[in-house]
């Protein structure tokens, strides 16, 4: 009998491979056959397989050999498989389409995903879902806010695929947040013959956020000059501070009311005209009095009639004056003194004696 020869399989590579979710192995380094007789023609032939289709630096993979040739059948294999290791190292996945969420400004960096990312050519059936989560670069107020969504994989087979981007840079919109200004009062005044307002009492802003430096400034007018028991008048609110642009005011103008009270107006110098006796109360003004400071260009006039206390004849007859004010803008005045008490001479009346007769 002759018994074939044994041939041993040397230096064989199974080559590394980014996962494919399979078994399939390649040869990287093909092996060699030792010692082949003299010119016999036998060739070998070489598959490979791994054991196991997940991602390591050094996966079992089984390698079969074969031989063929003219010489073939005269040999046989010491090592017809070989166990051996190679590296299969992460497929690639990007996420794609992750919109951040637009929000309305609170004052944190947080953020939310709006529309989540889809994961790109996960392979046959294998278990990988995307988890996100995002953090604004800055908490302010924007129209494009850059934001951070950081991109992880769970699931089973997740640990056989890295991320092309785990980190995605994006834009989002932060809104103001919108204030309210609450208990604002006008303060009331004596007419001034102007729009000018005064806040009495300033108003509140409610919820501002946090730590932030918001601060609130009012300025008031009235619609009218004239006096009125409410006078309707409109403040301006507007904000100010480090975080103001941030906010925005839900009643940027109020409307309110406030009272315009009379200004007082002095009569000054008036005389009332002396007069002969006429067995009556009658007085006449001898010196028209005058209006101290009427405001501005406004139409006030001074009104005086006078009267005696006594219609007899004295050097200093007590007379009392009543001031009345008429004009477009009286309305807005009153007088301090209405009534004034002054003295003028009333002097005899002279009779003549006729129809006298001597007897």
């Amino acid at each position: 009998a002759i018994t074939p020869a044994t041939l041993n399989v040397n230096g064989t590579l199974v080559a590394p491979k980014v996962y494919d979710a399979s078994l399939a192995a390649a040869i990287g380094t093909p092996g060699t056959l030792a010692t082949v007789l003299g010119t016999d023609q036998v060739l070998l032939g070489q598959t490979a397989l791994f054991t196991n289709k997940n991602v390591s630096t050094a996966q079992v993979a089984t390698v079969t050999n074969t031989l063929s040739g003219l010489d073939a059948s005269n040999y046989i294999l010491a090592n017809p498989n070989i166990s051996t290791t190679a590296a299969i190292t992460p497929a690639t996945l990007n996420v794609n389409g992750t919109l951040v969420a637009p929000k309305v400004y609170d004052a944190s960096l947080a953020a939310a995903i709006g529309t989540p990312g889809t994961l790109a050519t996960v392979l046959g059936t294998d278990q990988v879902a995307l988890n996100q989560s995002a953090v604004f670069s800055s908490k302010n107020v924007n129209t494009a806010q850059v934001a951070t969504v950081t991109n992880t994989l769970s699931g089973l087979d997740a640990g056989n695929y890295i991320l092309a981007n785990p980190n995605i840079s994006t834009t989002a919109a932060i809104t103001p947040a919108t204030l309210n200004v609450n208990g604002t009062l006008v303060a009331p005044k004596v007419y001034d013959a102007s729009l000018a307002a005064a806040i009495g009492t300033p108003g509140t802003l409610a919820t501002v956020l946090g730590t932030d430096q918001v601060a609130l400034n009012q300025s008031a007018v009235f619609s009218s000059k004239n006096v009125s028991t409410a006078q309707v008048a409109t403040v301006t609110n507007t904000l100010s501070g480090l975080d103001a642009g941030n906010y925005i005011l839900a009643n940027p103008n109020i409307s309110t009311t406030a009272a315009i009270t009379p200004a007082t107006l002095n009569v000054n110098g008036t005389l009332v005209a002396p007069k002969v006796y006429d067995a009556s109360l009658a007085a006449a003004i001898g010196t028209p009095g005058t209006l101290a400071t009427v405001l501005g260009t406004d139409q006030v006039a001074l009104n005086q009639s006078a009267v005696f206390s006594s219609k007899n004849v004295s050097t200093a007859q007590v007379a009392t004056v009543t001031n009345t004010l008429s004009g477009l803008d009286a309305g807005n005045y009153i007088l301090a003194n209405p009534n004034i008490s002054t003295t003028a001479a009333i002097t005899p009346a002279t009779l003549n004696v006729n129809g006298t007769v001597v007897a």
